[in-house]
């Protein structure tokens, strides 16, 4: 039995999570959280990181490696794409959405806005937070609006690329930041779309009964439909 270790708002965990539903495949799951238990991830992950996969009594950790394994042990249905061509976009998409939509949505806004006073009993940088509400937020959402499709998933099927996207703006609205349809309406349809995806939505089910997500969307986003 496969064993995923850590808090399921992580984007990076998420991930995981979805892609075991997504493939019917049976894991027990340890909801460690990073910040509270900290000493007991360590003896997992010494990088301190998660989500890790117990596979066999053996850590693995990184979400990208992880769901590499799960397509490669697992392929059916894939993740990645049998496709080459459209494996190296998703691969790509997934890679920028961990790096810019991380550090915007994550860092910029959920970590400095949710994270650091629940858990960490600190205040948030809110120059920080202002410059990702107010420049680095609508900067990216733009791009998106233009790049994502009419209809379909990132890279044709759907996939990581679309799990990584979508997850990182999943946290900004928790946040507070309001994807608007007026503004974007091709993303808030492309979001609709991935969230609905069957193996995805029982996820977010789950997800929306989490003290911290409760929080977030009381103080922040209590009535943004989109997460739902």
């Amino acid at each position: 039995m496969l064993e995923l270790i850590g808090y399921p708002f992580s984007p990076f965990v998420r991930k995981v999570m979805v892609t075991l539903e997504y493939k019917g495949l049976e894991y027990n799951h340890d909801p460690l959280n990073p910040f509270t238990e900290r000493e007991r991830l360590l003896k997992l992950n010494p990088r301190g990181a998660v989500p890790v996969l117990i596979i066999d009594g053996k850590p693995m950790a990184e979400s990208a490696d992880i769901c590499h394994w799960l397509d490669e042990y697992h392929p059916s249905p894939a993740i990645y794409s049998n496709k080459p061509s459209v494996k190296t976009a998703i691969e790509e998409k997934e890679k920028w959405a961990d790096s810019e939509l991380a550090s915007i949505f994550g860092g910029g806004l959920f970590f400095q806005k949710v994270i650091k006073p629940l858990f960490l009993k600190q205040e948030g940088d809110d120059e920080r937070i202002q410059l990702c509400m107010t420049v680095k937020a609508p900067e990216v959402l733009d791009k998106l609006e233009l790049s994502v499709p009419e209809e379909g998933y990132a890279c044709e099927e759907f996939s990581i690329a679309d799990l990584a996207v979508s997850g990182w703006l999943r946290l900004g609205m928790l946040s507070g930041f309001e994807i608007s349809e007026s503004q974007y309406p091709r993303l808030v349809k492309y979001l609709r779309r991935v969230y609905n995806i069957p193996a995805y939505a029982c996820i977010l089910e789950r997800e929306n009964q989490l003290e911290v997500i409760q929080h977030a969307r009381k103080n922040f986003a209590a009535d943004y439909e989109i997460i739902e």
